[in-house]
């Protein structure tokens, strides 16, 4: 529990941290002084307009009707989103409005509804939450698609602990897992994906190969790049030792 409410406290829910402590009679002192939590949130969620914020938000999904919302995204520009059934989401620590965008077209997919109409707003970038209208959410859940990954060397004795994993082939002579995952929101899925390295490797679908390879030749010509100037670094400093020796006799 103490863990808990330091995580909370250092998330920015300060407030709601507070008030668990009140109900559950705990003091400060029980908190142990040695426990840390690494989290840099971006905002302060306990500032009272981020409060207000997800207060309607809350109001809204209890309604289970479409509303709309007024966003600012990444590079400052606003617009209006309509936004059909959602909830808050927690994910590397920041609060998101995960949503369902009905009008959201997507390139990659025919049928209706799909991932890509499965958004995410930062809720202290949302600007305004609108009222909601008399149209119902139409779907009970999200969209989701089947990725088929495989984990090799030092990660193949991995064991699925989320309920959307599940392993379809072990292989400890080649030191090897693969795991089905059902995903609502395969960018997420990407970044973990990519924190694994080498070592892991995304089977299907097709699209999500070909997304993660780019991303992988995106970061080979990074480092191509540095590689390259830092052999000519060196070689410049080897010919210059080479000048200054050769003056010397």
């Amino acid at each position: 529990m103490a863990g808990f409410l330091i995580f909370l406290t250092d998330m920015g829910f300060s407030a709601q941290a507070t008030q668990i402590l009140r109900i559950g009679d705990i003091k400060q002192s029980d908190i142990p002084p040695h426990l840390k939590v690494d989290f840099s949130p971006p905002a302060n969620y306990s500032d009272r307009q981020l409060e207000d914020t997800v207060t309607k938000i809350q109001e809204r999904i209890e309604q289970q009707k479409r509303y709309t919302i007024r966003y600012q995204s990444s590079k400052g520009k606003e617009r209006n989103w309509d936004i059909g059934r959602s909830e808050l989401r927690l994910h590397d620590g920041t609060l998101y409005l995960f949503a369902f965008v009905p009008k959201w077209n997507s390139w990659r997919f025919t049928e209706f509804p799909n991932v890509d109409q499965n958004r995410i707003f930062r809720i202290d970038k949302i600007i305004n939450v609108g009222a909601s209208i008399d149209i119902h959410w139409v779907y009970c859940d999200f969209a989701k698609v089947d990725i088929t990954y495989r984990l090799s060397g030092s990660l193949a004795n991995y064991q699925t602990r989320r309920l959307n994993e599940k392993v379809i082939k072990r292989d400890l002579n080649a030191k090897y897992v693969e795991i089905v995952t059902e995903e609502d929101y395969p960018f997420w899925f990407r970044q973990r994906i990519l924190r694994y390295g080498s070592s892991a490797q995304v089977l299907t679908p097709d699209w999500f190969v070909q997304e993660i390879g780019k991303e992988y030749q995106k970061g080979n010509k990074n480092y191509e790049k540095r590689f390259v100037l830092f052999k000519g670094d060196r070689g410049q400093e080897i010919g210059n030792r080479k000048h200054r020796t050769a003056k010397k006799y």
